[in-house]
């Protein structure tokens, strides 16, 4: 028996998931990161960043939907603690706002906590 072709190339592959937050992201990264064309490492640590940020979130009994520009301030302030160096402190706030970004693109919020919020200078 012959199989079916196709005539498509590629076709993308979306990941549901019942999170809209996680669901909105895991499109933003496949779709909008460097117009579609971010680098699997640059993916990974993406979603790295973002996942250490919403165990975070639930660690703290914080909902990531409802996070408050101050509450971001308070996730920098803790990777200050743990002595995270200001490069490090600004990747990892730079992938939560990319997160925020999607859940803004995609409808689950009108702000980004994250804007405004800045990594501590080098010394």
């Amino acid at each position: 028996m012959e199989q079916p072709t196709s005539t498509t190339t590629s076709t993308p592959t979306f990941v549901l998931d019942a999170n809209p937050l996680i669901a909105a992201f895991t499109s933003f990264l496949q779709f909008d990161v460097a117009s579609g064309g971010a680098s699997g490492e640059t993916i990974r640590t993406y979603w790295c960043e973002a996942k250490q940020y919403l165990l975070w979130c639930e660690v703290n009994q914080l909902q990531p939907l409802e996070v408050t520009r101050d509450a971001i301030k308070i996730y920098r302030h803790n990777l200050v603690q743990q002595q995270y160096k200001p490069a490090t402190i600004a990747l990892k706030l730079v992938a939560v706002s990319r997160m925020y970004d999607a859940a803004m693109e995609y409808g689950l919020l009108s702000h980004n906590p994250v804007w405004g919020v800045k990594a501590p200078k080098q010394r």
